[in-house]
């Protein structure tokens, strides 16, 4: 109900198909099995923080490259919290 009231990001849609790229990007099977990057959750997060922050920082230097930061940043933990809640963690 609370979404509802929230003004929606006008860089929402590109921001969630840069988060796709990104974590398509961050799950190549030659980061952990060439790189040797540990196969885990903490690997995994990782690998995609570093590809998060490497677009984020290239991103700023755009024409309205803060608000897609943001949104991009915003989109990230949105689908990580997803993720996270589906291993089972929950708030207490």
């Amino acid at each position: 109900m609370f979404g509802l009231l929230r003004r929606r990001s006008p860089h929402r849609d590109t921001a969630d198909r840069l988060y796709a790229a990104i974590a398509a990007q961050a799950r190549q099977p030659a980061l952990f099995a060439e790189l040797g990057v540990p196969d885990t959750v903490d690997g995994r997060f990782d690998v995609l923080a570093l590809h998060a922050w490497m677009v984020i920082d290239r991103v700023r230097a755009e024409p309205d490259g803060e608000a897609i930061a943001q949104a991009l940043f915003d989109s990230m933990f949105a689908h990580l919290d997803v993720a996270v809640r589906e291993m089972g963690a929950q708030d207490l």
